[in-house]
This record gives C-alpha cells, sequence and structure tokens, in this order.
C-alpha cells in the first residue's frame, strides 16, 4: 500500500452525530469552526499531539505547566487522561466551582462509574448552567490560533439516574475520566 495518500494529512470533526475523518486533505463544508493544523508526533501505532497545556478560559487556572503527548483516539466516547492529571483538573474545577455565580449545579461523583456529574436545580436553567462552567482550554501548538477551546456542551454527557426509592433525576458529567 506504501504512502497512497497525498498529501499527508488527515482532518477530524468531532461532532454531536459522530464526527468526521477525512484521509488524504480537508473537505471544509463539514467543519463548522476555524480549522488548524497540529502536527503529529507518531510512535508505533499511535498518533500523537504535543499538549503544551491546559487552562480554563474565564480564569487563569493552569492544569498542566509542562508539555505532554496526548493520543489522538477516534474511537472512544471518553477522553481519558493521566490519573494525576485528571485528579488536578477536577481540583481546578473544584477551585472554580467554589467562586460565586460558578457551576451552578450540586456536584458529586456518580458510583457507577466514578464520574466527576452535575445535578441541576429545578430553579436553574439548562444554559444558565452551561453558562457557569469553565470553557478547557487545550493549547496545542504555537499562538493563540491552537487553541482547542473545548466548551462545557461538548465534555459533558447527559446520564438518566434512577435513585433507589425510584425516582430519576438528570445528571450531567464529565465525558473525561482518569486512567492509571
Amino acid at each position: 500500500m506504501g504512502n497512497q495518500f497525498k498529501p499527508r494529512i488527515f482532518t477530524i470533526c468531532f461532532g454531536f452525530d459522530g464526527g468526521y475523518f477525512t484521509l488524504g486533505g480537508v473537505n471544509s463544508t463539514l467543519h463548522f469552526n476555524e480549522l488548524f493544523h497540529v502536527k503529529l508526533h507518531s510512535i508505533s501505532s499511535l498518533y500523537k499531539i504535543k499538549i503544551n497545556k491546559i487552562s480554563f478560559k474565564a480564569k487563569e487556572f493552569h492544569i498542566i505547566k509542562e508539555p505532554i503527548y496526548g493520543i489522538v483516539d477516534t474511537a472512544s466516547t471518553d477522553t481519558y487522561f493521566p490519573l494525576g492529571m485528571y485528579e488536578d483538573i477536577i481540583n481546578s474545577l473544584n477551585m472554580y466551582c467554589s467562586e460565586i455565580d460558578h457551576c451552578l449545579a450540586e456536584s458529586n461523583i456518580d458510583t457507577t462509574d466514578n464520574r466527576y456529574c452535575f445535578k441541576i436545580s429545578k430553579k436553574i436553567s439548562f444554559k444558565t448552567f452551561i453558562n457557569s462552567l469553565p470553557i478547557i482550554v487545550l493549547h496545542l501548538g504555537k499562538g493563540k490560533d491552537k487553541n482547542f477551546n473545548w466548551q462545557p456542551k461538548d465534555y459533558l454527557i447527559e446520564r438518566i439516574n434512577k435513585e433507589e426509592n425510584g425516582k430519576t433525576h438528570v445528571l450531567h458529567c464529565l465525558g473525561f475520566v482518569g486512567k492509571r
């Protein structure tokens, strides 16, 4: 097979309805946001990208300060972080949420899979809740044009939980977890 794709490029668009993976170029009609390129650091069969730092857009919470490598995986629902980094993100999120008008929901750990979740009060609209959460910024390349702003609506997963008394409630859980 060899090197059949010219140019040697692929594009990924993460979307609500599955997203897109294109080999050999870019189909700009499939993307809603501006595109940017990130150099791949391929080791063995994994595609890795360099993440210079992770922060919250609204506040200068620098979750990682030294570059790390993330693996591009288009087949997974969750985003996986090393356990220590995940814990740093959660600690930063807890600090962010402790401030007035931030994270306008009750937070807890869902014991089903130890996922960090929010339970919205009936007094708060979903839009108000989403707007109270931080935008997580992945700094991927040189300059601000290489920052990926991970919006709350994109990093949350909705799930229905059933309580022991038979009542159900909606949880909005983080779509990323820590792995050893």
